[in-house]
């Protein structure tokens, strides 16, 4: 994995063809290009329907062709997703929450890994340029079951661009709850980041809570 304009990126193979995936936590569902779509030799023709509007951070509803299953390849790690086919300019494609929940158990922000459910384990490499501090608090109390994640709402305190990379707090509270790592686009009214909690109990954030920088 590698960063690029602050952004984390995952260079792997998808159905053979190399690929780079921007991995974001504010996305709710994986998506790739038609251009990636046309790479890896599909068609719009190979596609199911979907039916779901897609929106781009700014709310504006990007062309939906379809939705796929792909095989995706990261080093040893190798997954089935189920991707949607749109037309998202200057990107290969983006792993969202979906993938996220379904397949990344950590974040190791210290030791640059990513690893996965199944135990394979991500290098990652975290470079970029203009790179400035914040912090995300927490902006109202909130409760996350057990086993579970949520999208929590937050603000962003300090220099604050319109779109800011996070890094997840692992060892919230010192107990099994964790903030997933990603780009957090800032300007809307409602900004979120997820929270999983791998506790068998629910926990409890406060208000001002620090869940990222």
């Amino acid at each position: 994995m590698k960063t690029k304009d602050n952004g984390v990126y995952i260079e792997g193979l998808i159905d053979g063809t190399a690929v780079t995936l921007l991995l974001d936590s504010g996305a709710t569902t994986t998506l790739i290009s038609k251009d990636t779509l046309e790479a890896i030799g599909k068609k719009t023709d190979d596609l199911r329907e979907h039916n779901r509007t897609v929106c781009s951070v700014d709310g504006t509803p990007l062309n939906v062709q379809g939705s796929v299953e792909l095989k995706l390849k990261v080093g040893s790690f190798t997954t089935a997703i189920d991707a949607t086919v749109c037309d998202i300019p200057n990107i290969q494609g983006i792993l969202g929450q979906d993938f996220m929940a379904n397949h990344i158990q950590s974040w190791d922000i210290q030791n640059h890994k990513l690893h996965t459910l199944d135990g394979n384990t991500i290098d990652c490499v975290t470079e970029g340029t203009g790179l400035s501090v914040c912090k995300v608090l927490v902006k109202e109390k909130v409760e996350i079951p057990p086993r579970s994640f949520q999208m929590l709402p937050v603000e962003v305190k300090g220099f604050v661009p319109e779109v800011v990379f996070v890094d997840g707090i692992q060892g919230l509270q010192d107990i099994s709850c964790r903030v997933v790592a990603g780009i957090v686009e800032t300007q809307g009214e409602d900004v979120s980041v997820c929270v999983v909690n791998d506790f068998d109990e629910t926990v409890s954030l406060e208000a001002g809570y620090l869940v990222g920088e």
